[in-house]
């Protein structure tokens, strides 16, 4: 978030902060504040986030556009609010100081139409837009080329591993995410093998029933060689098999995220 000309607001995975507050420390030469602790993060989403904001903060919310943010005021304290979210509908998350987040949890619940969700329908929602998690579908050993996200990169400067990038853009990469759909509603699990035939050819990165499709459906890395929309794959561990096609990002794609 560019707060001011000079002034950015960084928000990175809680699970990793300490990490990336390290790497940052190292490299880069401005000043630098862990407001971690001092700093909530509440995530309203749903078809009807923007009418719950409106009677909050008032119509000034319907001027919001995606990917931005704005202060409002709730609770008489000020509010960071951003179109943003990790669900692929229609969601603002909310920054307000942790003294205070019990209150605006409080108050948000107080209306009849929200309802408190947790990691799992989280997890279930960003599978079904497509969206890659940290720490399970990418580390620190993988490429936003190798997990398709080069298209956030700008490649015209030089930054840490531009070298890496510039390297797999022109000659390939040994391993691409893929998305896929099980024939089934089995859900395929973290490392379950991922065939073509007798061949294997990568491993499942995340997997989940999809209440929107009826199915399961996942995520994993495969031999780019063998990468086609449309391919019969089989996800293998043990005993259990399920049988899949690789398919197009996003999975669902009825959801309200740009209305």
């Amino acid at each position: 978030y560019k707060i001011k000309k000079d002034k950015w607001m960084l928000v990175v995975n809680a699970a990793t902060s300490k990490k990336d507050e390290a790497h940052l420390r190292k490299h880069l030469h401005t000043k630098l504040e862990n407001s971690s602790e001092d700093t909530a993060k509440l995530d309203l989403q749903g078809p009807f986030s923007r009418d719950v904001l409106r009677d909050l903060v008032g119509p000034d919310i319907d001027r919001l556009k995606y990917y931005h943010f704005n202060y409002f005021f709730i609770l008489g304290e000020k509010v960071l609010i951003s179109r943003t979210g990790y669900t692929g509908e229609l969601g603002y998350e909310l920054y307000i100081g942790s003294e205070r987040v019990g209150e605006l949890w409080d108050l948000i619940l107080s209306d009849k139409r929200v309802r408190p969700a947790g990691l799992g329908a989280r997890d279930t929602l960003r599978l079904e837009i497509g969206y890659p998690l940290y720490g399970q579908d990418m580390d620190e050993k993988t490429t936003p080329i190798e997990a398709g996200l080069v298209r956030f990169v700008y490649l015209e400067k030089e930054f840490i591993g531009r070298s890496v990038l510039l390297k797999q853009k022109e000659g390939g990469v040994k391993k691409r995410l893929i998305c896929f759909i099980a024939d089934s509603r089995r859900s395929p699990r973290h490392n379950y093998k991922i065939y073509v035939d007798k061949n294997e050819i990568g491993f499942v990165t995340s997997g989940t029933f999809s209440p929107s499709l009826s199915c399961g459906i996942g995520m994993g890395y495969i031999d780019p060689d063998y990468y086609k929309i449309g391919l019969k794959i089989a996800i293998r561990e043990g005993r259990i098999e399920i049988e899949a096609t690789i398919a197009n990002r996003p999975f669902y794609k009825r959801g309200s995220l740009r209305d």
